[in-house]
């Protein structure tokens, strides 16, 4: 039996002009500087490595990237570089939107130009950006999730129009129907009493302090989505409701963060920062120490106004310490 016809590219080129003349890598390093460019050859890499021309990948797996990365990156970080890339058009906007992939003309004409010479020149035509006379021969599929988990690419022509494969497509579109349907069940409603329901009202809570006539949800099914993010924390960030809890509260309390985290999905983006923040301030002084208001530094011991009276009398002039504070001159001086 043959095996599978094979996708990814074991060597991928790059031109050795693509700091001189390509507009969008220099938007890139201007905003994001070398480690914006790391994460997006890192990505294009995956893409070249995985399927050939494409990258499966969502907001969801910007802490795995940002693992396998390394060099103390957070998750925000890959998101907001990844969401920078797509603005500029480094990767196509209207594919990842619709089906979560990232890829681009500049990887699918590497990609071409390695596959032309290949048995297998079968693309899925959902995915593919490039004109019919820039890839000659190539033979377009449709696109069906559980073709593209198994990577197994069918080698029939465009025209074949057999029972099996009539089959083949009935069963893949009652399949996806399924995972819809299935995918739908799950979507929790939350109760005004849960976890999440009551994180998304306290931050509602405090943006309208800050500002009582801000664009907030006010409907269930805008509620439902805030609560959603908070519930993706712990399904898919592993954050445990305590840190959660902790992050928050100092978010709604902190004057800087305050203005910044106006929404859940931004609380849940910059949720790494916060906790790490609130465990810094949580211990920069010791248990039953009391701090000012300003950024939490101990107060200090200090009679100042025994100093200013030992100023004001090596320049001349005489005041007396009363029980309420500093006096006027002694009238009797």
């Amino acid at each position: 039996m043959a095996g599978k016809a094979k996708k990814k590219l074991d060597y991928a080129g790059w031109s050795v002009d693509v700091f001189d003349n390509d507009v969008k890598i220099d938007r890139l390093l201007d905003a994001q500087g070398w480690t914006g460019f790391g994460v997006y050859f890192y990505l294009c890499q995956k893409a070249f490595g995985s399927e050939g021309y494409f990258y499966r990948w969502g907001y969801d797996d910007g802490a795995s990237t940002a693992r396998k990365m390394g060099c103390g990156m957070g998750s925000g970080t890959i998101r907001e570089i990844v969401g920078y890339c797509l603005q500029i058009g480094l990767f196509d906007k209207g594919l990842f939107d619709r089906w979560g992939v990232l890829t681009s003309r500049g990887i699918q004409k590497s990609y071409w130009a390695v596959a032309a010479n290949r048995r297998d020149k079968t693309v899925y035509k959902e995915l593919w950006l490039l004109q019919n006379d820039e890839c000659k021969g190539v033979i377009f599929v449709p696109f069906f999730n559980q073709m593209s988990d198994t990577n197994d690419h069918s080698q029939a022509t465009n025209g074949d129009k057999s029972d099996t494969n009539d089959t083949v497509v009935k069963e893949s579109k009652v399949k996806d129907n399924k995972e819809i349907v299935a995918t739908q069940k799950r979507a929790a409603t939350f109760s005004p009493e849960s976890f999440e329901m009551v994180c998304v009202r306290r931050l509602i809570d405090s943006v309208l302090e800050q500002m009582p006539k801000a664009r907030v949800p006010s409907v269930d099914n805008e509620l439902q989505k805030w609560a959603a993010e908070i519930e993706k924390m712990q399904r898919i960030d592993k954050r445990s409701r305590g840190e959660i809890e902790q992050a928050l509260n100092y978010a709604i309390k902190n004057t800087f963060w305050q203005s910044n985290i106006r929404s859940t999905k931004k609380f849940r983006e910059k949720f790494e920062t916060l906790y790490l923040q609130s465990k810094e301030r949580t211990g920069s002084s010791p248990q039953g120490a009391v701090s000012n208001r300003f950024h939490n530094f101990d107060q200090r011991d200090v009679d100042y106004d025994a100093l200013i009276a030992v100023q004001l009398r090596q320049q001349g002039g005489f005041y007396e310490r009363t029980e309420g504070g500093m006096a006027g001159p002694s009238p009797g001086r």
